[in-house]
C-alpha cells in the first residue's frame, strides 16, 4: 500500500479558494489514475482511491517486494514534477509518500493503513516528494513520541523544564553582550532530552505556546535573580 499526501495543500486552499482547490485535486487524481492504469506500470491489479482531504492511496499487487513498491512510489512522485493548470493558473504541488509492504499473510487492511500512516508521518520530515517505507522502528518511534507528549505536558505543568545559557560574544570587543536561553528537560526515565526533541514533541502535541511561555517565564525569573 502506498499513501500519497499533498504537501501544503491548506495554503493553496486558503490562497485560491475551495473551488480551485477541488479542481486541482481532480486534476491530480486524473494524473495519478493515468499512471495507475498505464500499460508500462504493470497495473493489472492496482486500485487508486482518495482517502480524505488531500490524501490518496494506491494498492498494488507487488508481492511485498520493496523494489517494486519503490518503483511505484518514484513514479507517483514524478507525477508532481509538472505543474497543474487550473482556471488558467499554473500551480506546483509536492507530496510525501508512505509505503507499507504486505509481507505477512495475516496482515489486514487496517494494519496496512496504520503502517502506511506511520511511514507517511516520517516522510513528512523529508524534503519535497520524500518517500519512506514502514519499518518496525517507525512503530516504536511513534509510541515513544506519544509517551513523550504526555510526559512533556506533565513537565510543563510541574515547572520541570530547565535552561542552559549560552553567551553571545561581540567578536570585535571580545565582550559578552547577551545570553541565549536553551531549554533542557531531564526526563525521569530517558534522562536528558535534547532541545530539538523537546520542540518536536511540543509541536506534535500542539503545546508549543505552553512550552514557549514556560521557557520565557523561567528565563525572566532566572535573569531577575
Amino acid at each position: 500500500m502506498i499513501e500519497i499526501a499533498v504537501a501544503r495543500f491548506g495554503h493553496i486552499n486558503a490562497a485560491y479558494g475551495r473551488e480551485t482547490a477541488e479542481a486541482l485535486l481532480q486534476a491530480l487524481a486524473r494524473r495519478l489514475r493515468r499512471l495507475a492504469l498505464s500499460e508500462d506500470a504493470d497495473a493489472s491489479e492496482a486500485l487508486l482511491a482518495r482517502l480524505s482531504g488531500a490524501e490518496f492511496a494506491l494498492i498494488v499487487a507487488a508481492g511485498g517486494a520493496e523494489e517494486e513498491a519503490l518503483e511505484w512510489a518514484i513514479q507517483l512522485a514524478q507525477a508532481f514534477e509538472r505543474p497543474f493548470v487550473v482556471y488558467g493558473r499554473a500551480i506546483h504541488l509536492s507530496c510525501r509518500i508512505g509505503i507499507a509492504l504486505g509481507l505477512a499473510h495475516h496482515q489486514n487492511m487496517e494494519t496496512m493503513f496504520r503502517q502506511a500512516d506511520l511511514a507517511l508521518a516520517r516522510a513528512r520530515r523529508l524534503g519535497p516528494n520524500g518517500i519512506q517505507i514502514f519499518t518496525a522502528e517507525h512503530e516504536h518511534h511513534a509510541a515513544t513520541l506519544i509517551s513523550l507528549e504526555t510526559d512533556l505536558r506533565v513537565a510543563v505543568q510541574a515547572n520541570a523544564l530547565d535552561l542552559a545559557f549560552q553567551p553571545q560574544v561581540d567578536l570585535g570587543t571580545n565582550r559578552i553582550v547577551g545570553l541565549e536561553a536553551l531549554v533542557r528537560w531531564s526526563h525521569p526515565v530517558l534522562g536528558d532530552i535534547d532541545p530539538e526533541t523537546v520542540l518536536s514533541v511540543a509541536q506534535n502535541a500542539e503545546i508549543e505556546a505552553e512550552v514557549a511561555e514556560a521557557i520565557i517565564r523561567l528565563a525572566l525569573s532566572q535573569a531577575a535573580s
